[in-house]
């Protein structure tokens, strides 16, 4: 299997956040951000400084079956004493409304949850599990539920990751692709085009990609305005040509489509 190129990855992720303009808002070019500038709106240095070295844990939690309340107590204890630990950037909970059929048709779901964490570091991260995995509340947490997908990850476009802004409003949904790479050479050919046939829907906000650190996988948060947004533009996506070949360069460990809620 051809495994991912670190620099080609963060140069596609550039390329492919067509949502997003990489250079100055204001003179629309793609100069250096510098004192040059005479606006107070060419940001893209010190974004781009602020990412530098975030990592961000996901973890895709089953609810055991008969073990809601025992998983929504546990979960508020443990992450209590995450947020509690030095260099956590922020931490914001996701809940599962359906998940993808083998007809790429949504099936509703009310027991998957998607917690994420934005660490300030690889360094942060790993201090932060080695408090955590001794508590006794990490072992009573992790009795409620079956992980579906955990990863580490980086955003292939260099920027800072805001989860406030994935979903900003009530309302709004994500969907939630991870996906193990089969097929790179294919996937890095299809997936410019499948961001353009997003960004023509309605009610679509923005996508942003994420890569795995530890092996071939990619995750996609698709923001939308709503899910009936969702739901209207699902059949004109899946009648393009390239889509079916873009699914077929990879194996699908997961797919939620997500709102906000709490922990």
């Amino acid at each position: 299997m051809k495994r991912f190129n670190p620099l080609m990855l963060v140069l596609l992720g550039v390329l492919l956040m067509l949502t997003v303009f990489t250079g100055c808002k204001d003179c629309k070019t793609d100069h250096d951000c510098n004192e040059d500038c005479d606006h107070g709106d060419c940001d893209q240095k010190e974004e781009t400084d602020m990412a530098a070295g975030q990592i961000m844990e996901i973890a895709v939690r089953q609810v055991k079956d008969g073990q809601m309340d025992e998983f929504i107590a546990a979960r508020s204890a443990f992450i209590k004493l995450l947020k509690e630990q030095p260099c956590i950037i922020a931490d914001a909970e996701f809940k599962s409304v359906s998940s993808l059929g083998t007809d790429f048709a949504p099936v509703a779901v009310d027991n998957v949850y998607v917690g994420m964490t934005v660490y300030e570091s690889a360094e942060a991260y790993e201090n932060a599990g080695k408090v955590l995995m001794r508590l006794l509340e990490a072992g009573a947490f992790f009795e409620t539920f079956d992980m579906l997908a955990f990863l580490q990850v980086v955003p292939l476009d260099g920027k800072p990751i805001e989860l406030d802004k994935i979903i900003a409003e009530s309302g709004q949904c994500m969907e939630f692709p991870v996906r193990k790479i089969r097929d790179m050479e294919s996937f890095e050919k299809y997936l410019p085009t499948v961001v353009e046939i997003l960004m023509d829907s309605k009610g679509f906000i923005g996508n942003r990609e994420f890569a795995s650190i530890n092996d071939d996988t990619t995750v996609g948060m698709v923001s939308w305005e709503s899910n009936e947004s969702v739901d209207a533009a699902i059949g004109a996506f899946l009648s393009h040509p390239d889509v079916p070949k873009f699914f077929g360069s990879f194996e699908m460990v997961t797919f939620q489509r997500l709102i906000r809620t709490t922990n």
